[in-house]
């Protein structure tokens, strides 16, 4: 429990809070530009306030990063989920099909061994009985996702078997937990409105230069484009993780329980 509410609170200190701070003092610093309202001036009056008024500006400063960077990751997530499916589009993304990641685990394990992962895990068999469906439909194409190890559509994919294959890593094996993969997307998608606002509030910045301007635009998107590409690649690399780990799992407790009889057998030494 402590250790669940532990991973909670690190997601939303990280994704929510620290880049709802920064958007809201970026569109603070945009209205008073906008407005014309000096910023030092405004400054000076907010640490001006004390007492009760500081509380009260603390705890309504406070709440609307809160909900600014929630809404904030939501709209990562919707960039996200719309940057992927365009992506999807390109025929460099589905001319080719690879083996599906039950394939590889299978390949990197051997079948015994997976055969014994399965009959431990029996929310893993109905991935060979849909891995048996697939090969019997070779003219079924699955498009691969490159440089991810995961391949969209894949059964591994399925919200059942990574949701499994997530808790019992966080439960049995936390070592082997990939918590840090779902908070790097959460952080990586709530960087894209800072980032947004930041170059907002460089074009309406008096003191820059125009051709700064016009440059910071394309910059701009790059990092964007950057920044989806590297939480999409992260977010299809969670199923794979968390399938392999599995595997890692039980494997490094097989190992564990063996090495007594190893080491009395003169194993260790063969």
């Amino acid at each position: 429990m402590s250790s669940g509410l532990g991973f909670y609170v690190t997601k939303e200190i990280a994704s929510v809070l620290l880049p709802g701070v920064v958007v809201l003092t970026e569109l603070t610093v945009l209205a008073a530009k906008v407005a014309q309202v000096d910023i030092g001036s405004l400054w000076k009056s907010l640490g001006s306030i004390t007492g009760a008024g500081l509380v009260l500006l603390v705890i309504l400063g406070v709440s609307g990063a809160y909900v600014i960077g929630y809404l904030t990751r939501e709209l990562g997530f919707m960039t996200l989920l719309m940057t992927d499916k365009l992506l999807d589009r390109f025929p460099t993304r589905r001319r080719t099909v690879s083996p599906s990641d039950w394939v590889l685990v299978r390949r990197f394990f051997g079948d015994r061994f997976t055969d014994d992962l399965v009959t431990l895990h029996p929310v893993l068999r109905h991935l060979d009985r849909e891995l048996n469906e697939r090969e019997s439909q070779p003219d079924v194409a699955v498009p691969p996702v490159q440089g991810s190890g995961v391949r969209k559509g894949d059964v591994t994919h399925s919200t059942t078997v990574f949701t499994y294959n997530k808790n019992w890593l966080r439960q049995y094996a936390p070592l082997l937990g990939i918590e840090h993969m779902e908070i790097e997307v959460n952080i990586l998608l709530s960087t894209l409105s800072p980032v947004g606002l930041l170059a907002g509030n460089i074009l309406v910045a008096s003191n820059v230069p125009l051709w700064l301007k016009i440059a910071f635009v394309p910059i701009t998107g790059l990092i964007c484009y950057a920044i989806l590409k590297s939480a999409i690649r992260v977010k299809r690399a969670e199923p794979w993780a968390a399938l392999l780990h599995l595997g890692f799992d039980m494997a490094m407790r097989t190992a564990q329980s063996m090495y007594p009889t190893a080491i009395t057998t003169g194993g260790a030494n063969s």
